[in-house]
């Protein structure tokens, strides 16, 4: 996710405008504070000769706006970065812009997602974000089994990729992995993240436990006390730091909503909801998806898995109308099976140390395949040209 940063944009045309606002809506940028202002650069030189400039200036310039480019950085603050949004698509304005010291420039017409991912590039100098994907776990309500779901996904993982696997347990209440994976932290967990302690690589690399030979899980005792504010914050610096050292990290997020859990959602790759086939479920699965779908509008929809399945007798809402409610195909459908769940809990084990050939076990282990199959994971339509990899795009 983008880090606190101030945007401005200065548009001519109401499109450009409009794709602004909707940049602004992604995830990505849920941290950063933004005006839009029309005049394209007129407007902008105006304002910044009374005023600072931003951290991020997005300017619609057509090629004559162009030549007014160097009175704008005589009035902007050097460390201000430019993507313009410009109507020609020529290699030698590429270059001039380069020589002006323009961070990005961008050919309309752009979309939102386009112009997000700009903003997200500059604003950490260039540089690529981390390669590790991140894959947010949580339930409609509790129960569902969202966390048994995430763990053994993260198992299947790790014996599918190898190592570079972290497994966060974020339910600092009632989080149970370090039962349902039989381990017990080496560092007192909130003994070592006091207030004034500092979140580095050494920190998590004392937190974390391992199990098995290429999985490795971040739990913790339960907290039946409010989440400290300093807690919530380690936690999420320490979930960056993982980032650089993990290649993929699974959270398993409680079913109640807090800064945590939002800030969880909003920097993951995926976030996949676990349901079971009733009312409650389908009520409360309908509200969550709505409002991932408002939180992450330039994402795909969140994956569902619809668990505990085929109940003995129970009365259940059939699959295909579920879906059809929700408006959402499951990525799994796993049948109740009391015997092999409450045996792996109540020893510590995984599914798959129960019964490799269970149908459970073939669910987490297909889930794991779709989070990790790089062919998923590529980026269609993305038309963002940084100036020293510069692709040409024959104009509409």
């Amino acid at each position: 996710m983008t880090p606190h940063l101030s945007v401005q944009a200065f548009t001519q045309t109401p499109d450009v405008h409009t794709v602004f606002e909707r940049a602004l809506r992604d995830r990505r940028l849920a941290r950063v504070t933004s005006e839009a202002h029309p005049g394209g650069m007129r407007a902008a030189l105006a304002r910044f000769e009374q005023a600072q400039s931003p951290d991020v200036l997005v300017l619609e310039a057509d090629r004559a706006a162009l030549a007014d480019l160097p009175a704008l950085a005589s009035v902007c603050d050097p460390r201000t970065k430019v993507i313009i949004v410009g109507h020609v698509n020529d290699v030698v304005l590429y270059r001039e812009l380069i020589n002006l010291g323009v961070s990005e420039y961008l050919v309309a017409p752009v979309d939102g997602a386009e112009l997000a991912t700009a903003i997200e590039r500059i604003a950490s100098d260039g540089e690529m974000r981390s390669k590790s994907r991140v894959y947010a776990f949580m339930g409609a309500n509790g129960g569902v089994g969202s966390s048994t779901i995430a763990q053994n996904v993260a198992w299947a993982m790790a014996n599918k990729v190898g190592a570079g696997i972290m497994l966060a347990d974020l339910d600092l209440t009632f989080g149970c992995a370090d039962l349902n994976f039989n381990v017990e932290t080496g560092t007192q967990f909130f003994d070592a993240l006091k207030a004034e302690t500092k979140v580095d690589d050494a920190l998590l690399e004392r937190l974390l436990v391992k199990r098995g030979q290429n999985l490795h899980v971040l739990t913790h005792p339960a907290l039946l006390d409010r989440e400290p504010e300093h807690l919530v914050r380690q936690l999420v610096e320490m979930l960056k730091l993982a980032r650089a050292n993990f290649n993929h990290i699974v959270l398993d997020l409680p079913n109640h909503w807090s800064a945590l859990v939002q800030d969880a959602v909003l920097d993951a790759d995926e976030v996949i909801v676990t349901v079971t086939p009733d009312l409650c479920s389908l009520r409360n699965g309908k509200a969550l998806l709505e409002r991932l779908g408002r939180l992450r509008p330039n994402d795909a929809p969140p994956k569902l898995v619809l668990n505990q399945c085929r109940m003995p007798k129970r009365a259940e809402i059939k699959v295909k109308e579920f879906s059809q409610a929700l408006n959402i195909q499951p990525v799994a459908t796993i049948a109740f099976d009391a015997g092999r769940f409450s045996t792996a809990a109540s020893t510590g084990q995984m599914l798959s140390e129960i019964n490799p050939k269970g149908a459970a076990v073939a669910s987490c282990a297909q889930i794991a395949d779709r989070l990790v199959d790089p062919t998923s994971q590529r980026s269609k339509g993305t038309t963002w040209a940084r100036f020293w990899n510069f692709r040409p795009r024959k104009l509409a």
